[in-house]
């Protein structure tokens, strides 16, 4: 009974659907026989039901960029980035929240934080730190680009190399380690 009920709310509310010839047990046994017919009353008004629509999620195309990094002898994961024209190295790392850039990448950049920047503490594997956030117009790998991307510079003595942190993985499509290659697809 409840089976035919959902049938006519979704018939009468106009919804396209294809029904398989198997269903699960409980499903099968409220349905009733296979060759019983579904009563629907078109005189009746149908029912309101009030249920959240879902949320579309847009697809990415299948074309995105892709790039493959092969792991160095110590099993890590390094990367020339470019950023505002100039190619910056750093270490892939999931660990890192947000990208990292150390106190002589930043100058490079053109980036210098006043001793009043440096408001956010991080936990490092030196323990914790100062750190002054920037925004990033664009952080770029062969292909694929972020804009506008938050970065946190280290003091000078900080940080030894740059960390391409979560941030900037989580605006990709998709990532991922296998063996001694990591794909990174936009």
């Amino acid at each position: 009974m409840l089976y035919r009920f959902a049938v006519a709310a979704l018939v009468l509310a106009g919804v396209t659907f294809f029904l398989a010839d198997f269903a699960p047990g409980w499903l099968a046994a409220a349905r009733g026989p296979a060759d019983a017919p579904v009563e629907v009353a078109l005189d009746t008004p149908a029912p309101e039901v009030e249920a959240p629509l879902p949320r579309l999620i847009a697809p990415r195309p299948l074309n995105g960029r892709v790039v493959e990094v092969l792991a160095d002898r110590r099993g890590h994961f390094l990367v020339d980035a470019e950023i505002d024209g100039r190619e910056i190295e750093f270490y892939v790392d999931t660990g890192a929240t947000y990208i990292a850039l150390t106190a002589a990448t930043a100058r490079r950049l053109n980036i210098r934080p006043s001793a009043s920047d440096y408001t956010v503490t991080v936990g490092t594997a030196n323990g914790e730190a100062r750190v002054a956030p920037v925004l990033l117009d664009e952080v770029r790998i062969d292909g694929i680009r972020v804009r506008d991307v938050w970065a946190l510079v280290h003091r000078d003595n900080g940080l030894e190399i740059n960390l391409l942190g979560m941030n900037f993985l989580s605006e990709l499509r998709s990532f991922e380690m296998r063996g001694d290659r990591l794909t990174l697809s936009q």
